[in-house]
C-alpha cells in the first residue's frame, strides 16, 4: 500500500497541469452544459488517463522499474486510484453541481450519479487504461 501511495503521489505531482486542465474543463462543463462540453470532458479524461499509464510504461525493455522493481499490484492499484481520484471524482462533482443548478434534490440525484460514476469508471476509464497499457506512446 505504501508503494502504491508513493506512485500515486508521484503521478499527481507529474500531471498537476493536466489535472488542473481537467478541473477547468469540468468547470466549463458545469457552466455550459451541452454536447461539445461533454465531448471535451471525455477527451480530457482519456488524455489524462493515457498520460498517467504512460508515465510508467509497461511495453519495452528500457523502463526504470526493471532496476527498481515495483510490485505489479502496487502499480495497477496506484493507476486505478489516480483514475478514480483525479478523473472520476471531478466528473462526479461536476455532475452533482449540474444537478444542484437545475434544482434537483440530492436524494433524487444520488442513485443516478452513483450509477453514472460506476459506468464511467468501468466502461469508460478501464478500457482506456487497458489500451494505454499495451501501447508504447
Amino acid at each position: 500500500m505504501k508503494q502504491a501511495l508513493h506512485i500515486f503521489s508521484k503521478d499527481v505531482r507529474y500531471l498537476r497541469i493536466e489535472i488542473a486542465f481537467l478541473l477547468l474543463v469540468a468547470a466549463v462543463f458545469v457552466w455550459i452544459k451541452n454536447d461539445w462540453s461533454d465531448a471535451l470532458l471525455a477527451l480530457a479524461a482519456a488524455y489524462i488517463i493515457g498520460r498517467v499509464v504512460h508515465a510508467d510504461a509497461i511495453p519495452g525493455d528500457r523502463q526504470f522499474w526493471l532496476t527498481r522493481p515495483y510490485h505489479r499490484m502496487s502499480l495497477a492499484g496506484a493507476k486505478l486510484m489516480f483514475v478514480f481520484v483525479c478523473v472520476c471524482v471531478p466528473i462526479g462533482a461536476a455532475q452533482m453541481a449540474v444537478f444542484f443548478i437545475t434544482g434537483l434534490s440530492l436524494t433524487a440525484a444520488l442513485p443516478g450519479l452513483i450509477c453514472s460514476q460506476a459506468l464511467i469508471f468501468l466502461v469508460g476509464a478501464i478500457p482506456v487504461v487497458a489500451l494505454a497499457a499495451v501501447t508504447s506512446s
